[in-house]
């Protein structure tokens, strides 16, 4: 059964602690730090224990590909030191070289709404090195995507890795008949990064 008290504490005051007074004031900090343990304790009977539930229903896992551009330039560890200072941690961390097969089953969804792109970046990505990595925490979905910022890095603000680390653009790339050199992937929905761990990783 939870219980509730009011604690009335003692002000201090600038003579000497009396030990009559000094007694009543242990007493009332045994008192105070006991009705908060109670209703820790009445939270947890009533809702279950809320930093747990709070870490299950937050804790996500998200694929992310550091891409060619970005191991040519050595910048690997700096991305992965930035997840992993933001809380993230890696689950699992794969060396791939894909297959054009399997580019292609990972930008289906671009295929239909830009067709353009879609050739660009199959053709940029396959055959080439890179790092696939399954990276985990609270909200990691949302958190990696705010970490690199939008697709374009000449377009994304300051303390993204795609603008503190690049400066290519759209524009730019274009002209090149190239991918757009961003440096990172990430799923941009859970289930996208459901998908996409189990193209990289199943």
């Amino acid at each position: 059964m939870c219980r509730s008290a009011a604690v009335a504490l003692i002000p201090s005051g600038t003579g000497p602690i009396r030990p009559s007074a000094f007694k009543i004031e242990i007493q009332v900090a045994h008192e105070s730090l006991r009705n908060k343990a109670d209703a820790i304790q009445c939270a947890r009977e009533q809702h279950g224990d809320p930093t747990r539930t709070y870490l299950m229903n937050h804790t996500e896992e998200t694929l992310v590909l550091i891409k060619p551009d970005a191991l040519e330039r050595g910048l690997a560890g700096e991305i992965i030191r930035r997840f992993e200072a933001a809380g993230l941690r890696i689950h699992n961390v794969r060396w791939v070289s894909p297959s054009l097969a399997l580019v292609e089953k990972h930008y289906a969804d671009l295929k239909s709404k830009n067709p353009r792109a879609f050739d660009r970046n199959t053709r940029y990505l396959a055959k080439k090195n890179a790092i696939a990595l399954v990276l985990a925490g609270i909200n990691a979905i949302a958190k990696v995507r705010m970490l690199i910022g939008p697709t374009e890095p000449g377009a994304a603000p300051p303390g993204t890795i795609r603008c503190d680390l690049s400066s290519d653009t759209i524009k730019f790339a274009d002209s090149q008949d190239r991918g757009l050199y961003n440096l990172v992937h990430a799923a941009d929905s859970a289930d996208s990064a459901r998908r996409e761990i189990e193209l990289w990783f199943g």
